[in-house]
């Protein structure tokens, strides 16, 4: 992997980084799912990148995880169809609160109707994947995200 000498970038804790091996390693990601298989998937995958990694079960928990760490996460991994509150529910919820709205969410979830897709979309989902998923998929996607907020970067 290669990886730029310098990335600008200051993250929600207030820290500079100047590389981009410094960024991974701040990198905090909040996972919600309420299948437990998944949540391994995506917390062995993100942390395989290099990225630290909270999973929650459910939307409602992950909810108050934000309210008590409001600027600890910097991007969610967030599954659509979940007991409690959907996910697309939360995606609202995240992006009318001032603290939370600046986190790009990514919706992976079984769900492939263009309807929902666009739905997701139009609420401020940073991107969407269908489940089931490649690692490479996943880990283009959260790059992505990450760019929008922190411009561009060699791949990882």
């Amino acid at each position: 992997m290669k990886f730029p000498a310098k990335v600008e970038y200051t993250s929600p804790q207030g820290r500079d980084i100047k590389r981009f091996s410094e960024l991974k390693a701040l990198v905090k990601v909040l996972v919600i799912d309420d299948n437990e298989f998944n949540l391994d998937i995506i917390n062995e995958y993100m942390e395989d990148v290099g990225f630290d990694v909270v999973c929650k079960s459910n939307a409602v928990i992950a909810l108050k995880y934000l309210e008590e760490n409001p600027k600890g996460i910097d991007i969610i991994i967030l599954d659509n169809m979940m007991p409690h509150m959907y996910g697309i529910d939360m995606l609202r919820k995240i992006k009318t609160d001032e603290r939370f709205k600046h986190i790009p969410v990514v919706m992976v979830t079984a769900c492939n109707d263009n309807n929902t897709i666009e739905e997701c979309m139009l609420e401020g989902a940073s991107g969407y994947i269908t489940k089931p998923f490649e690692r490479d998929a996943l880990v283009h996607t959260i790059r992505r995200a990450l760019r929008d907020i922190i411009g561009p970067v060699s791949d990882f």
